[in-house]
């Protein structure tokens, strides 16, 4: 299974490029943008105005991180097999590969782009 993105990179792009564009066109819509400012009793945001100001920003935010997540994957995928001997890795290293591991998880579950925005882990 570690192999699948090394072996299959058609297959593995294309399945990266799914779910990012589903995690993209997921985040506009997570919070309800121009009833919030309707609630505040400011200026009401109409079509092109609302999409361009709110909800682009946060396409392009998710999915890059969801993409993010992906190439997190496919790296650690690349980095584990060429390891050799895993009992005698550096520190650094050791880092790095959980630091992508951390990043691949979160970034292919979708809660990435909510970890960098609040800066922590979400909280059940």
């Amino acid at each position: 299974m570690l192999n699948f993105p090394v072996n299959h990179p058609t297959w593995y792009i294309l399945i990266a490029i799914v779910f990012s564009l589903y995690y993209g066109s997921r985040g506009p819509f997570i919070k309800n943008h121009n009833q919030k400012i309707k609630e505040e009793e400011k200026e009401r945001w109409l079509g092109f105005g609302l999409i361009y100001v709110l909800c682009i920003q946060d396409f392009i935010f998710n999915l890059v991180c969801g993409f993010a997540g992906f190439i997190s994957l496919y790296l650690l995928c690349i980095m584990v097999p060429s390891l050799g001997d895993i009992s005698k890795i550096a520190a650094g290293t050791g880092i790095l590969m959980v630091f992508l591991a951390l990043v691949a998880i979160s970034g292919i579950s979708g809660q990435l782009p909510s970890m960098l925005a609040r800066g922590r882990f979400p909280k059940s």
